[in-house]
């Protein structure tokens, strides 16, 4: 980034040249000191006598015109200009900061956020007229933004920044009364809404389709590879989200004792690790004996078998990325002759079996890591058996079993058997 022009000074005392604008210092009625910026050293001078006028007369109303524009203020006090010249010098307006020095750098990002964010959106409205309305539209608008252009929550409060000290100075040098920037929130909790990808997306989606066991097995068979048959039966036997299953380390994984599990505290999206979808995402899911065996010997191969080292890794040690895995297992489904269904498709099916095995829907629900067993109904309802069943036999004379007994306990029993 280019070093901002220096402060000269001129002939005229409390004139100064910065770039290709003037500016000029005076001191208010109640003494403060203030700054103005504009284009010629002619507009300076006669400035700079009507300010000092104003302060001998007394008068507090400095820059307070019914008419300046948000765009007028932002190119005053920060040098932002939609109108520059391709290759016009920019300048970083008079702006000092409101808690002290600020560095140039910041100047120039807050120049370069006002130009780009709120200049298109509010640049011609009159700063007096300005309502905290229109500042929540703007930032609607900006929240709305997908694909490359959008813009994360810290992103939002980072631009919000140089717009509300734009505001607060404006209140300060007298030119509205309120600052109505104080009154807008910006929003915030999208990025975890949309953190995951759009198969991590569709819990709600009724027309999602499990794979049933068969495939599942079709599909684990024809696979050699070790890792691959291993994703396969690891999505299918827990349950696990793509993003949650890769993020998966081996201190998560608990092969030894009574009660084996996996653990999931983060989701890995995008690149980078964040905690799963939401705070009922944490959650141990138990594993059969089946994937078990598979994780102990996927550990004795692997180079990367240490507790921080992930379980499904790429030869250098990194976590797969979903798109990769996706195009490696696409041709086998192919080949064993299974319609993809996406990775979604095997947590359905977990679901499913889960069902299938009479699982209460609570249990489900806290497997599946959702918020509430209510919501899991919604989603699941399709696979459960629609009759009004049998009748309901108290005192029939029927002997209560050791399966009844662990029934009426609530005690989950074991998940389904590994798959493959």
């Amino acid at each position: 980034m280019a070093a901002a022009p220096k402060q000269e000074k001129t002939k005229t005392p409390g004139v100064y040249k910065r770039g290709d604008r003037y500016s000029l210092t005076f001191r208010d009625a109640g003494g403060k000191q203030r700054w103005e910026s504009v284009r010629t050293y002619d507009e300076a001078r006669t400035l700079k006598r009507t300010r000092d006028q104003q302060t001998r007369d007394g008068e507090t109303h400095v820059l307070a015109r019914d008419q300046v524009t948000l765009a007028q203020y932002a190119l005053d006090l920060f040098g932002a200009d939609l109108a520059r010249a391709d290759g016009a010098p920019r300048v970083l307006g008079r702006y000092q900061g409101r808690n002290g020095a600020i560095r140039d750098a910041t100047k120039a990002d807050y120049r370069r956020d006002v130009e780009v964010y709120w200049l298109p959106l509010l640049g011609s409205k009159r700063l007096p007229a300005l309502t905290a309305p229109d500042i929540a539209k703007a930032l609607a608008t900006l929240a709305a933004r997908e694909g490359d252009a959008y813009l994360a929550d810290r992103s939002l409060r980072r631009l919000f920044a140089p717009l509300s000290a734009l505001m607060a100075t404006a209140v300060e040098e007298g030119v509205i009364r309120h600052n109505v920037a104080r009154d807008v929130r910006v929003p915030s909790g999208r990025d975890r809404l949309r953190r995951f990808d759009v198969e991590d997306q569709v819990d709600d989606d009724r027309d999602v389709k499990p794979y049933t066991r068969a495939q599942i097995d079709a599909l684990s068979q024809i696979l050699l590879e070790p890792q691959l048959r291993l994703v396969v039966v690891l999505l299918a036997s827990t349950g696990l989200r793509i993003s949650e299953a890769i993020a998966l380390r081996w201190g998560d994984v608990q092969l030894d004792g009574g009660a084996p599990h996996v653990t999931v505290r983060r989701a890995l999206v995008r690149g980078k690790l964040g905690p799963p979808k939401s705070r009922h995402g944490r959650r141990n899911v138990p594993i059969g004996h089946g994937l078990v065996i598979a994780l102990r010997q996927h550990r004795q191969r692997t180079e990367w078998p240490r507790p921080e080292d992930p379980v499904i890794c790429s030869l250098v040690g990194t976590p797969l990325r979903p798109e990769n895995l996706r195009r490696t297992l696409m041709p086998f489904a192919e080949e064993a002759d299974v319609v993809w269904l996406g990775f979604h498709g095997f947590r359905h099916a977990f679901a499913s079996m889960l069902i299938e095995e009479g699982r209460n829907i609570v249990q489900v629900s806290r497997l599946l890591g959702h918020h509430s067993p209510s919501f899991t109904l919604t989603v699941y309802a399709h696979l459960m058996d629609g009759g009004s069943g049998g009748p309901l036999d108290i005192g029939g004379g029927r002997q209560t079993g050791e399966d009844d007994r662990r029934g009426a306990c609530g005690n989950p029993g074991p998940i389904p058997r590994a798959l493959g």
